[in-house]
């Protein structure tokens, strides 16, 4: 894979020890040029704070795993060109319109989304998208 999106699930994925982190890994190193929407960053935080707010990390642990996310190589792209794609994709699949972003940026871009949720897998391929899915997540 020379180039993909990864949705914020994997992008967590590769800074914490969950279950398909290694694979997250694989695929990561896998590709040349990794994007994500230029606000995913604050969907992987979001996703941290959870985690410590549910005792399942500690603060410095959350803390340091958004620190490695900053030092890992993405490529963040503008939302706005491809927002309204994203949404039309929401309506007609009738899904979230943050999954249907990285599905948005996927199409727009021409390169598979990884992703370990089947939900956004089902929309993807609704719409054309090569996907790479990580373990069994719903």
């Amino acid at each position: 894979m020379k180039r993909a999106v990864f949705d914020a699930g994997v992008l967590v994925k590769l800074v914490l020890g969950e279950q398909d982190s290694p694979a997250a890994l694989q695929a990561y190193h896998a590709c040349d040029v990794v994007m994500a929407p230029d606000w995913a960053m604050l969907e992987v935080a979001s996703a941290l704070q959870k985690h410590a707010a549910q005792d399942d990390i500690t603060h410095t642990e959350a803390r340091e795993a958004l620190q490695a996310l900053e030092q890992l190589d993405l490529e963040y792209v503008p939302a706005t060109s491809f927002v309204a794609l994203g949404f039309g994709i929401a309506l007609s699949a009738q899904h979230a319109v943050y999954d249907c972003l990285y599905v948005a940026l996927a199409a727009a871009e021409h390169v598979p989304l990884v992703t370990a949720d089947a939900g956004q897998e089902a929309v993807a391929v609704s719409v054309g998208v090569d996907v790479v899915r990580l373990g069994t997540q719903r």
